[in-house]
């Protein structure tokens, strides 16, 4: 569920479906709630974080960046 007015809601669509995460070292596919945020509470601001989701039946990623205050999307 995408919260509106969120940060999230920049990267992600309702109806994608989280397959894994990834910060170039490790990756963790994701089979429960809270792998995502268990997965990026390990991080640091500045990380570099790979999602990949499926999206109207394709398998897309999407890279975002760890800031301070939540994450900023990479173009």
């Amino acid at each position: 569920e995408l919260t509106e007015g969120s940060l999230a809601e920049e990267v992600f669509e309702i109806g994608d479906k989280l397959i894994s995460i990834s910060n170039g070292k490790l990756k963790r596919e994701v089979r429960r709630l809270f792998t995502p945020i268990d997965f990026i509470l390990s991080l640091s601001a500045g990380d570099e974080i790979t999602f990949t989701v499926e999206r109207g039946g394709e398998v897309i990623e999407l890279k975002i960046v760890l800031t301070e205050k939540a994450f900023s999307k990479v173009a």
